[in-house]
C-alpha cells in the first residue's frame, strides 16, 4: 500500500474505514433512540460546528502537552501519575541498602550506616513513549481479574560464581 500512496493518495482518503468510523462514533453519541435519524444529523452538525470553531480559534483546543492533575514530571519525559502515598514510607532491609548504595554512587550524599530511605509510592508512571507502567504497590490490592496486564517482565539476577 505504501508505494501506491504516491499515485492514489493515502489510504484514509479512498477507503471506507474513515466514513464507517465516523458513523460509528456518531451512532454512539445518539441520545434519543426514539428518533435516531434526526438525532444523528444533529450530532453531525454539532461536530462540524465544533471543528469549525477549533479551526478558527486554535486556542479552544486543550493543550495536549499539559500534565494530568496531581502528576509529577521527574524529567526526561517520565511522569509519575496518581495515586500516591500520602506520606513517605520507610524502606528497610535489602531494598533500603540498595537505594542507599544507588544514592551514594550517584553522588547524592554520603550516608551513615544506620540511615534508611523513605520513599513515596506512586501507582503509575508514564514512559517517554506514552505507555503507562503500573506499580505492584497498587495492582496487588486488586483482585486478579481486575489487574490490567498486557505484558509482563520478569527480571532474574543470577550470579555466575
Amino acid at each position: 500500500m505504501a508505494p501506491e500512496a504516491v499515485q492514489v493518495s493515502p489510504g484514509a482518503y479512498y477507503t471506507q474505514w474513515t466514513m464507517e468510523r465516523t458513523i460509528g462514533n456518531l451512532g454512539e453519541e445518539i441520545k434519543q433512540p426514539s428518533n435516531p435519524f434526526a438525532n444523528l444529523s444533529q450530532r453531525g452538525i454539532r461536530r462540524l460546528q465544533v471543528n469549525a470553531l477549533k479551526a478558527m480559534i486554535p486556542d479552544l483546543e486543550p493543550n495536549s502537552d499539559s500534565l494530568p492533575r496531581n502528576s509529577n514530571d521527574i524529567g526526561d519525559r517520565y511522569i509519575f501519575l496518581r495515586v500516591r502515598d500520602a506520606s513517605a514510607c520507610l524502606i528497610d532491609g535489602n531494598a533500603g541498602i540498595a537505594i542507599q548504595t544507588f544514592y551514594e554512587e550517584q553522588g547524592f550524599g554520603d550516608f551513615n550506616d544506620d540511615w534508611l530511605p523513605h520513599v513515596v509510592h506512586w501507582a503509575r508512571l508514564r514512559l517517554p513513549n506514552g505507555q503507562i507502567a503500573r506499580s505492584a504497590w497498587k495492582e496487588k490490592l486488586k483482585p486478579p481479574q481486575d489487574v490490567r496486564m498486557a505484558r509482563n517482565i520478569k527480571v532474574s539476577l543470577t550470579s555466575s560464581s
